[in-house]
């Protein structure tokens, strides 16, 4: 009897672990069959990447799908710019600390966005 109900737990838990990453699994290939919005950083704010690409030894270093990382080829500070909540997000980390950041919403001038990266060097 005992052996019964371990059975039946062990696959109602096999059957919860088995939903769960199905789960996960859905969510990952969603999140990689949609557009990224690294296509729409670079199609509305093209201005800004040029200007961080721009700095002396700074490039794209990285890309996926929601964001952009913009360094030096030694990866300890860059810039990563990122799509928030219809604006954009950049930060500079520098030795894996976030050292600035910027946040601007949705309806701010690129030439706003790239005056404050401008006064902020």
């Amino acid at each position: 009897m005992k052996y019964i109900v371990f059975a039946i737990a062990v696959i109602i838990l096999w059957q919860i672990k088995k939903k769960i990453f199905a789960k996960i699994d859905e969510d990952e290939e969603r999140a990689l069959n949609t557009p990224g919005t690294a296509n729409y950083i670079r199609t509305n704010f093209s201005q800004v990447i040029e200007y961080l690409n721009s700095k002396p030894g700074y490039h794209v270093i990285f890309e996926r799908s929601d964001m952009i990382q913009i360094g030096t080829s030694k990866s300890d500070e860059y810039y990563v710019v990122h799509q928030h909540s219809g604006g954009l997000l950049i930060a500079f980390v520098r030795h894996s600390n976030v050292y600035k950041e910027w946040k601007f919403s949705r309806g701010e001038d690129i030439n706003h966005i790239l005056y404050k990266l401008q006064s902020a060097d």
